[in-house]
C-alpha cells in the first residue's frame, strides 16, 4: 500500500478517482489508457548530483528502440560483461556497490536506464519497452549474466521468455515481482475507482501487451528456462512480497534461492553483492 501512497502523493485520491470514473464513462478505451498512465508514470528516477558524477566515469552511449532513447553505461573489464537492470523510480547508479565488486573480480559491466528513468527517453514505464531496450544492449554487448532488481527482475524474466539471447547463460533476480495482476488490482482498489475503470484498465493492458497480466507471470515464464538462476528475496519486503520470489524459484528448475531478513525491498547489502559475484563466477 505504501507504494501507491507514494505514487499518488501529488494528487488527491478523490480527484484521481473522479477523473478516471468520469472519463471512462465517456470513453472506455481512453479511461483505461489514463488509468494505466497514472500507474506507470515515474515521479522519480533521475540521478542526483552525486550519482551523475559517478555515472560520468563510465563510457556512455545512447541506443534507440524506435523513437525511445536508451541511455547505456559501460565499464570495461577483462571478463565478459554483466548486465544490470534497475527497478522502479531508480537509475543505473543504484548499482554502484555491485559494480565495484564486479570490477574487482575483473568483469566488464553494462547498465542501462529504464524507460522514463535516468537519461533514457519516454514518459511512461512498461516492462515490454524495457525488454526491447534491454535487447539492444544484449545484441551489442553480449553479456553472459543479467541481474535485475524489482521490475528490472521481472523484465529480465520477460526478456528471457520472449527474446533470443544466445550470450546469456545466467540470471539474478532480486526482489522480483512475479504476478503483476496483484499490484494492478491493489492500485485500482486503493484509488477506489468503479468496476468500469477496472475493466478498462485490463482491456487497455491486453491491447498493449497482447495478453492479460494473469498470462504474463514470471513464474510461468520460468518453467521454460534453462539458464542458471539466483533468486534473492527478503522476508520483510513490503513492496513485492516474498511469495513472488518463492514462486519463481519453485518454477525455475535448478535455481538457487536466498531468503534474506531485514534488508527490505532494496536488498542493499555487501553480502548480497558477494553472493551475486560468487554465483556469476561459479561454473
Amino acid at each position: 500500500m505504501a507504494l501507491f501512497k507514494k505514487l499518488l502523493r501529488k494528487s488527491t485520491l478523490f480527484a484521481v478517482r473522479h477523473y478516471l470514473n468520469t472519463i471512462t464513462a465517456v470513453n472506455f478505451k481512453k479511461g483505461g489508457q489514463k488509468a494505466w498512465e497514472i500507474f506507470s508514470k515515474p515521479r522519480q528516477g533521475k540521478p542526483n548530483a552525486i550519482q551523475k558524477k559517478y555515472l560520468a566515469k563510465a563510457q556512455q552511449e545512447v541506443l534507440y528502440f524506435e523513437d525511445t532513447a536508451t541511455q547505456v553505461y559501460f565499464w570495461a573489464g577483462e571478463k565478459p560483461p554483466i548486465l544490470l537492470l534497475h527497478g522502479w523510480e531508480s537509475n543505473a547508479a543504484r548499482w554502484k556497490p555491485l559494480i565495484t565488486e564486479l570490477r574487482k573480480a575483473g568483469y566488464a559491466v553494462v547498465a542501462l536506464d529504464a524507460p522514463a528513468h535516468g537519461g533514457s527517453g519516454g514518459y511512461y514505464f512498461n516492462p515490454k519497452l524495457y525488454a526491447h531496450m534491454l535487447n539492444l544492449v544484449v545484441e551489442k554487448y553480449k553479456p553472459t549474466t543479467i541481474v535485475g532488481h524489482s521490475v528490472g527482475g521481472y523484465t529480465a524474466a520477460y526478456y528471457l521468455r520472449f527474446f533470443e539471447h544466445p550470450s546469456v547463460l545466467k540470471a539474478v533476480l532480486m526482489a522480483a515481482v512475479s504476478d503483476n495482476s496483484v499490484l494492478f488490482n491493489t492500485y485500482l482498489h486503493y484509488i477506489k475507482v468503479n468496476q468500469k475503470v477496472h475493466e478498462a484498465f485490463f482491456s487497455y493492458f491486453k491491447d498493449t501487451f497482447g495478453a492479460l497480466p494473469t498470462d504474463l507471470k514470471a513464474h510461468d515464464f520460468a518453467k521454460q528456462f534453462s539458464e542458471k538462476a539466483l533468486i534473492i528475496h527478503d522476508v520483510e519486503d513490503e513492496v513485492i512480497p516474498l511469495h513472488n520470489g518463492e514462486a519463481i524459484h519453485q518454477s525455475w528448475q535448478g535455481s538457487q534461492f536466498i531468503r534474506t531478513e531485514g534488508l527490505g525491498h532494496r536488498l542493499r547489502d555487501k553480502q548480497v553483492d558477494r553472493w551475486i559475484v560468487d554465483f556469476i563466477e561459479r561454473e
